[in-house]
């Protein structure tokens, strides 16, 4: 009835320029933006960090909600609750999938 649900299949154009960016980090904003739209998601990031040292974090790329704002807040989350992200990831891994299961 008109509506998305954010299942239908990615365009060839979009899913080429995805390829485009895992070669060229500066391109990803823009698809990140795309793929934001494509779902009806305000926002997304780019997050890597190492499991063996979660203080590693990193925000390699943001959609434009976030480039749009306050830069501290960015900072905050990176600093202080990203670390706490990468630790629940990291116990997440300790995890068998039932267990995660039974959990949540």
């Amino acid at each position: 009835m008109g509506t998305s649900t954010g299942l239908e299949w990615i365009s060839p154009e979009t899913l080429s320029q995805i390829y485009g960016a895992a070669v060229s980090m500066d391109l990803w904003p823009a698809i990140l933006d795309r793929c934001c739209a494509h779902v009806g998601s305000r926002s997304a990031s780019m997050t890597t960090f190492d499991t063996q040292n979660p203080r590693s974090y990193s925000l390699n790329a943001l959609s434009s909600i976030y480039r749009e704002a306050d830069q501290s807040l960015i900072a905050y989350f990176a600093e202080h609750l990203a670390p706490l992200d990468a630790s629940a990831h990291d116990y997440s891994l300790q995890l068998s999938t039932r267990q995660l299961l039974q959990r949540y």
